[in-house]
């Protein structure tokens, strides 16, 4: 006899659970081979650390999904990592096509809260070191946090000031 008669026959049943076990853990490899693998190469390539680990991330998503990959390409890395989290099979259409009709910030808020005629304003300063200062000062007063990227809950902080001026 032999190795291919052997390999014809089913297994004994603790084999084949050891078996879907090894395919399991496998799979489990593979994948995070593949993800340190995109990793590397976005890292080589000169992309920021930030911008590699959503590509990974949406790559994890996105390939145990079926996907249109030209409308997935279509949208952008930006708006795909965004979906991603809410993404599965049975929404990516439809989260497709709201990423498709709408900006990025407008996608965040339909997929936080379902409303994206909420108006929102972007407002940027150009403040010399004083004049930040004093404004950081003002907006951790009433509220505002220290964050490593600039203050956390700055707007409800400067919402807050504004109407102790009215």
């Amino acid at each position: 006899m032999d190795w291919t008669d052997a390999m014809a026959r089913p297994p004994p049943d603790g084999m084949r659970r050891h078996r879907t076990f090894l395919n399991r853990r496998a799979a489990f490899v593979r994948c995070r081979t593949r993800s340190l693998l995109l990793l590397d190469l976005a890292i080589k390539f000169g992309l920021g650390s930030r911008k590699a680990y959503y590509l990974v991330e949406i790559d994890r998503k996105f390939s145990t999904l079926k996907v249109d990959r030209a409308r997935l390409l279509g949208i952008g890395w930006t708006k795909a990592q965004i979906i991603a989290e809410h993404a599965d099979q049975g929404n990516i259409d439809d989260l497709l096509s709201k990423a498709e009709s709408h900006s990025a910030k407008e996608l965040q808020t339909i997929l936080a809260d379902g409303d994206a005629s909420r108006a929102q304003h972007c407002v940027l300063f150009y403040l010399n070191d004083d004049e930040y200062e004093l404004l950081r000062k003002v907006l951790q007063q009433r509220g505002a946090r220290p964050a490593p990227r600039g203050l956390h809950g700055k707007e409800q902080a400067l919402v807050k000031a504004l109407k102790e001026l009215e």
